[in-house]
């Protein structure tokens, strides 16, 4: 009995050192992975360009780009009165670009509407894209309204400070 007891013993002696040794053998392993990344020069250029089309009264300051924005100022003496213009905004980068939202616009009043559109009338919309070197023009028009009654007509002249703001992102 005492015979089989070292027997047993020295086959599990040398199966724990086999054991021990194939598994220093794997924790011993390294693994190299070399590889090599370059990120390429991108930028980022929304412009706006080209402004054309105008049309109806004569503007009393024409409209100007500076940077990302565009101004301009006009009289409208009579209800039906509006000025209207297109101006490109142009996609100069090398990423794609969409609109983060819808655009905002402020300074709308009771006399008079001011709409921005696709040159083609279409509703410009949140997600709506830009793609690298491309170009969509946008309608801006201003109109004194023309549903309003001698009770509702401004008793002063009244003036509205109007604006867009389209925000582009990467998309």
């Amino acid at each position: 009995m005492e015979k089989n007891f070292k027997g047993i013993a020295i086959v599990a002696l040398v199966l724990a050192i086999v054991g021990v040794s194939v598994g220093f053998a794997a924790l011993g392993t390294t693994l190299n992975i070399n590889g090599t990344t370059t990120a390429k020069t991108n930028s980022w250029k929304i412009e706006m360009l080209n402004i054309d089309n105008k049309s109806g009264v004569t503007a009393k300051t024409q409209p100007s780009i500076s940077g990302t924005t565009l101004t301009y100022a006009v009289d409208l003496n009579n209800p039906g009165d509006y000025y209207e213009f297109t101006v490109d905004v142009h996609n100069d980068g090398t990423l794609p670009a969409k609109l983060s939202a819808a655009p905002t616009v402020t300074g709308t009043s009771s006399y008079i509407t001011h709409t921005v559109t696709y040159s083609d009338g279409t509703e410009i919309r949140k997600d709506d894209t830009l793609a690298v070197d491309e170009t969509k023009t946008l309608k801006v028009r201003v109109e004194y309204k023309t549903d309003l009654t001698a009770e509702t007509l401004p008793p002063s002249d009244a003036s509205t400070t109007f604006a867009v703001a389209l925000t582009y992102i990467q998309g």
